[in-house]
C-alpha cells in the first residue's frame, strides 16, 4: 500500500527492490553511465520479472517514462509484487525507464528529451510538427514571467483556437532542442534499454499486455485507461477489463482531458522492434492530478527554467516543487485514490490475461 507522500528516486528504488527480492523476482538492473541524480546517486532502470511455468502470457508495467510522474507508478509497482504471489502469469515491472526526469523531478531525460515522443523513425523531423516552430518562443518564454499572458495570445495566434493549440504543443516536436515534448533527434537511452528489454527479456512470451503508468491528465485521482485506437485487435480485450475507464486516443467516447495524439509513443516499440505488434496489447494507465491549465504552467515553467540555465542544476527548487505537485499530489486523497483505483484495473486486466479470455496471441 501506498502510505506516504512522494519519495525520492533513490528512496523509491531501494524500496522497489527490497519488494523484488522479497517476492522472489529475478533483478536486472540497467545503468545510465555519467550521470548522476539530484542528490548525487547513480541512476538506473531496473526490471523485476518472475517467470510462470503455467503459462506463455505476461503482464508487464513501466513506470517513469516521463521521470517525475513516476512517483505513483513505483509505489503501484511495488503494492502489485506484493499482492500476485499466486499468479499463474509471468510478471514483469520495469522501474523508472527514465531515472534521470525522476531524480530531477523533470518529464524530459537528460537530453531533454520527452521519451514518449522519441519512438519514432527519425526521417524528416521537421514535417513532424511544423506548427511547432513559428510559436516556439511563445510556448518556452525563456525570459520567464508572465506565462498566463504569452499562453492566451498563443491560443489567439494560432487558428483555429486552443484545439489547435493543443495539438502543436504536446503532439512532440524534433526541432528545438531545449523546447516542450521535444522528442530528439537519434534515440534515447531509455528507448535502447526498452528495445533490449523487449528483445532479451520478452521475446519468448506467446502474449504480452503492457500498461505504461502516467499521471497529470484527468481528474483528480482518477484513472484512465488510454489505447492508440477503438480499431485495435486488444479494444474488446480492454473494454472487458475496463468497460468506462477506456478511452482511445482516436478520442472515441467523448474524452476530452486526453492530451493530442501522440508521435513517437512507447506503445510504438512494438511495431519498431521485431518482436512487436503481433503478441503485445500496450495500454497507458493515466492518473488525474491538477486541473489541466495548472499542470501545463507547472511544465511550461520548468522548460523555460531549463532553456535560462542550460542545465538541470539551474532549475530553481520551487520549480521542482510545482512540477511535484503537478505530477504526484502529496495529498492523501490523491494517492488513496491512486492505488485504489490502478489496484482495481490491474487485478481486471490481470484476471483476464491469466485465464486466457479475449487475450491478444500471436
Amino acid at each position: 500500500m501506498m502510505t506516504s507522500g512522494p519519495e525520492t528516486y533513490a528512496q523509491a528504488r531501494a524500496s522497489f527492490l527490497a519488494a523484488a527480492h522479497e517476492n522472489s523476482y529475478e533483478i536486472v538492473s540497467f545503468e545510465l553511465a555519467n550521470h548522476t541524480g539530484a542528490l548525487g546517486e547513480p541512476l538506473f532502470c531496473d526490471m523485476a520479472i518472475r517467470r510462470s511455468p503455467h503459462s506463455g502470457a505476461a503482464l508487464v508495467t513501466t513506470s517513469a517514462v516521463h521521470g517525475v510522474e513516476g512517483m505513483a507508478g513505483s509505489a503501484l509497482q511495488r503494492a502489485w509484487m506484493n499482492d500476485d504471489r499466486d499468479r499463474k502469469i509471468s510478471l514483469v515491472h520495469v522501474h523508472a525507464l527514465n531515472p534521470f526526469g525522476y531524480s530531477w523531478d523533470r518529464r524530459a531525460d537528460h537530453e531533454n528529451i520527452d521519451v514518449c515522443r522519441n519512438f519514432v523513425q527519425f526521417e524528416n523531423l521537421t514535417a513532424l510538427n511544423p506548427g511547432y516552430q513559428k510559436y516556439a518562443d511563445a510556448i518556452v518564454p525563456v525570459s520567464g514571467g508572465r506565462l498566463r499572458n504569452e499562453l492566451k495570445i498563443l491560443a489567439l495566434q494560432i487558428s483555429p483556437g486552443a484545439a489547435a493549440m493543443k495539438d502543436i504543443i504536446t503532439k512532440g516536436q524534433y526541432t528545438h532542442p531545449k523546447g516542450m515534448y521535444y522528442g530528439g533527434a537519434k534515440p534515447s537511452w531509455s528507448r535502447d534499454t526498452w528495445h533490449n528489454i523487449i528483445s532479451t527479456h520478452l521475446a519468448g512470451f506467446e502474449r504480452i499486455i503492457h500498461l505504461d503508468i502516467h499521471t497529470g491528465l484527468g481528474a483528480f485521482g482518477e484513472l484512465q485507461v488510454i489505447g492508440k485506437s477503438a480499431e485495435q485487435k486488444e479494444a474488446p480485450l480492454a473494454y472487458q477489463a475496463w468497460g468506462a475507464q477506456m478511452a482511445f486516443m482516436n478520442h472515441q467516447g467523448g474524452n476530452t482531458s486526453l492530451s493530442s495524439p501522440i508521435t513517437g509513443d512507447i506503445e510504438n516499440a512494438w511495431s519498431l522492434h521485431r518482436h512487436g505488434a503481433e503478441s503485445a496489447a500496450s495500454f497507458t494507465f493515466e492518473f488525474g492530478t491538477r486541473p489541466t491549465l495548472q499542470v501545463f504552467r507547472a511544465l511550461q515553467a520548468e522548460h523555460a527554467a531549463y532553456a535560462r540555465a542550460g542545465d538541470v542544476t539551474g532549475i530553481e527548487p520551487d520549480v521542482r516543487a510545482r512540477m511535484r505537485q503537478a505530477f504526484a499530489p502529496a495529498e492523501a486523497g490523491w494517492i488513496e485514490a491512486v492505488q485504489r483505483n490502478g489496484g482495481r484495473a490491474y487485478e481486471a486486466v490481470a484476471n483476464l490475461l491469466e485465464h486466457g479470455r479475449n487475450a491478444p496471441s500471436a
